[in-house]
């Protein structure tokens, strides 16, 4: 996989300040095309590298946006979600896009796969991004509704991070045999 360089000290990251800022970085590009659609939920934070989660939250709604016709205007959205269990902290960004083909699906993660013109993607995006959150400790994954090569409306991309502070080790308190 391309070779992250290493970036800032893993910190306490406010996921929904993370995922407002990235939306109006994007926002210009995503109103062209969708209405936004904010379903954010309190959330406690996650654990990791706060610029990083952000570039990889503009990625998504960036891809979100680019997979929808720009003569579409009006009936489509990209609705950007967080939610979370107390365990985990999801971010889910949802297209109403043309969808993934279901032979893309497994490819989508392959560094350079990329469905895009060379103009506008290099396909480096999400398996950068993916790397981005497994080493956070989290998992990226998507659903995509399109059935065969019928491309069904839209995908969506979700990000699961471990809360700050559940998965820390502690180190085990060293008793006397008995």
């Amino acid at each position: 996989s391309p070779a992250l360089p290493e970036h800032g000290a893993r910190t306490i990251v406010d996921v929904n300040r993370t995922v407002e800022s990235a939306l109006m970085l994007t926002r210009g590009q995503i109103i062209e095309r969708a209405k936004i659609v904010r379903c954010i939920e309190e959330v406690p934070p996650v654990l990791m590298d706060g610029g990083r989660l952000g570039q990889v939250v503009v990625n998504l709604l960036v891809n979100a946006a680019q997979a929808i016709p720009k003569e579409a205007r009006g009936d489509h959205s990209v609705t950007i979600t967080t939610r979370s269990d107390g365990r985990t902290v999801e971010i889910a960004v949802c297209d109403t896009g043309q969808g993934i083909r279901e032979r893309d699906l497994a490819r989508i993660w392959t560094p350079f796969f990329t469905t895009k013109t060379p103009d506008v993607g290099t396909g480096l995006g999400l398996s950068i991004s993916r790397e981005i959150i497994e080493r956070a400790g989290g998992t990226m994954r998507v659903t995509s509704p399109a059935q065969g090569d019928l491309l069904a409306r839209g995908s969506e991309f979700v990000i699961a991070l471990p809360v700050a502070g559940r998965h820390e080790s502690v180190p085990p308190i060293s008793s006397p045999l008995p």
